[in-house]
């Protein structure tokens, strides 16, 4: 299956033209009858069509294909192109698969948690905003440390009842913090009634 038409930046010329899908050739090979086709369509349309023939010219098809001239390989990879995903560039046909598997702010990509269990595809340039927000990127329980993905962090939590567990933990510690200032300021006070006790036993002469 070749490029849609509309792709590019000025008229493509016919003999750059598939004569099976009507776009512009991709992977092109020419058969017996020098017509040129996308190496798939080609493959495609002699598996469904039994005579074989080619839909331009008629005659018949071999199985065997060959490349065509270097010249028609040269003159493809030097067409203007718009990016096939929009984003807005314009580049020759040479440097498309470059520039969409590795600069394309467009190109659909594997969540950055695909191998926790993400399966979700997104534009490169919204990927780093997704893996954020991810129900598959890691985290730690607050309250016990254990690592998983935030899918599975409540039912962690539900099963382990470890959030109120903690909170037990901290309710206990915070009382006992409590009844140490408790004790402190009542042995403070203890001590303050005894020190005014001598004091009045005792008068300064």
């Amino acid at each position: 299956m070749g490029l849609a038409v509309d792709l590019f930046d000025s008229q493509v010329p016919l003999d750059l033209i598939c004569v099976m899908c009507k776009k512009v050739l991709v992977n092109p090979v020419q058969n017996t009858c020098k017509h040129l086709f996308c190496s798939t369509c080609l493959v495609q349309h002699l598996k469904v069509d039994k005579s074989r023939a080619c839909p331009a010219c008629k005659a018949h098809l071999s199985v065997k294909s060959e490349p065509p001239s270097l010249e028609v390989r040269l003159r493809l990879l030097d067409l203007n192109i718009h990016c096939s995903h929009r984003c807005g560039k314009v580049l020759k046909v040479g440097e498309l698969p470059d520039h969409v598997s590795e600069e394309c702010p467009y190109t659909p990509v594997a969540c950055p948690h695909a191998r926790l269990g993400c399966r979700m595809e997104i534009r490169r340039q919204e990927a780093e905003e997704h893996a954020e927000e991810c129900d598959w990127r890691p985290v730690v329980c607050e309250a016990c440390g254990h690592r998983t993905v935030r899918r599975d962090l409540c039912t962690h939590q539900s099963r382990k009842k470890c959030l109120e567990k903690k909170l037990r933990h901290q309710v206990s510690r915070a009382m006992r913090a409590t009844n140490a200032d408790v004790m402190q300021h009542r042995n403070s006070l203890q001590r303050q009634h005894s020190s005014m006790g001598l004091a009045e036993a005792f008068p300064a002469t």
